[in-house]
């Protein structure tokens, strides 16, 4: 046998047997997660983060309700004014015709 057949029955050996370690690494049941601080803090941001996004998604939501509040009122009028305006037209019509 020649010295790279050694080496390449080295190397798969090694390489079944880093397999093997990171296998066994996979399986070991780890530490809980609510003991570990380093997630107490990442769940303590995460509920800040989600808090604050609940708070500005009802800020934006109440100045939309106001807009459409405005631009219903602001149509309203318009309407109103359109009625106006038309029924002044027809009364000018009356007045052309007699």
């Amino acid at each position: 046998m020649t010295p790279s057949l050694y080496i390449l029955i080295a190397i798969i050996i090694l390489g079944f047997a880093a397999m093997a370690f990171f296998i066994k690494r996979l399986q070991k049941p780890t530490a809980p997660v609510a003991d570990d601080p380093t997630m107490k803090l990442v769940l303590e941001f995460l509920k800040q983060v989600k808090d604050e996004s609940s708070q500005t998604r009802q800020e934006i939501q109440k100045g939309m309700d106001n807009s459409n509040k405005a631009i219903n009122e602001r149509l309203d009028n318009a309407a109103r004014v359109i009625g106006a305006v038309t029924k002044e037209l027809g009364q000018m019509q009356q007045i052309g015709k007699s």
